[in-house]
């Protein structure tokens, strides 16, 4: 497809999916549904709808062909480093401890265990939306700029509340810190599905941590049984929004410096310090 072709389409998928989904939530419905197991949500599914033509699965067949003779990368791990070091400075000062949620055995540890399942229950979207921002990606001179701009505006309806008085950063800034870890992860990695795996892990770590009140998340990353969880660890409530900020930021910076981006950034900045 030309650039062109791809604004024609994408444009109508960003508005379409928005007001779908301001709809839902006015109406007090999900924006989500549940088959077989399988984990479908609207701005994962409804944009690759737009893009249905022969040329386009021509272009993910050869993505995923390549994805396939790329080597996962071990260096997607390191996200967990910074984590692990924050929280054991904060169990240090006695800031964080373990929670005592209800359904902790039932729920949390069991969920590491069940990390996988929900891995797969969720591979179809993911890929849905990895596959479409890297189609994008491909055909685009500016690839993170775009990808983030598409996916911030996919799911603008996630980040941005009906009522917009009640945006604060937790709201606003950690969500864009998602959006660009994503955007990054999704436009670069060469294997698709490791770019779908870090994202998926990056945000499922978190919620399973620090736990939510969404049923949305919890019946989407989790079992579909219940409505909310408290997490596994407990944290002052005066560092949950730092500890979330450092966590988002870390996984970022880790992400990037892991992807091809950074790799093509580095040579040219080395070629410039040797010119002057």
């Amino acid at each position: 497809m030309t650039k062109k072709e791809i604004l024609f389409r994408i444009i109508p998928a960003i508005i379409i999916t928005n007001c779908v989904g301001y709809l839902l939530k006015i109406l007090n419905l999900d924006d989500y549904f549940i088959l077989l197991g399988f984990r479908f949500k609207l701005n994962f599914i409804l944009p690759a709808l737009f893009f249905l033509k022969a040329e386009y699965f021509t272009g993910v067949k050869e993505i995923i062909k390549s994805s396939c003779k790329t080597r996962f990368s071990l260096q997607l791990f390191i996200v967990i480093f910074p984590f692990l070091a924050a929280l054991g400075a904060l169990y240090y000062y006695g800031k964080v401890d373990l929670g005592d949620p209800d359904y902790f055995y039932e729920f949390g540890l069991s969920s590491i265990f069940d990390a996988p399942i929900y891995l797969l229950w969720n591979l179809p979207q993911l890929l849905a939306l990895t596959l479409l921002i890297r189609y994008i990606a491909d055909q685009v001179d500016h690839k993170f700029i775009c990808s983030f701009i598409t996916i911030a505006l996919l799911f603008a309806y996630d980040m941005v509340p009906l009522k917009i008085y009640s945006i604060s950063y937790a709201t606003f800034i950690l969500p864009l810190l998602i959006v660009a870890s994503a955007a990054v992860a999704l436009a670069y990695f060469k294997n698709v599905f490791s770019a779908s795996f870090i994202v998926f892990g990056m945000i499922w770590a978190y919620y399973l941590m620090f736990g939510t009140a969404s049923k949305a998340i919890v019946n989407i990353l989790f079992a579909a049984r219940y409505n909310s969880w408290e997490g596994l660890l407990w944290v002052d409530d005066k560092l949950i929004g730092y500890v979330s900020l450092v966590y988002f930021s870390a996984s970022f910076l880790l992400i990037w410096l892991a992807s091809p981006m950074y790799k093509n950034v580095k040579p040219e900045a080395e070629e410039d310090v040797k010119s002057e």
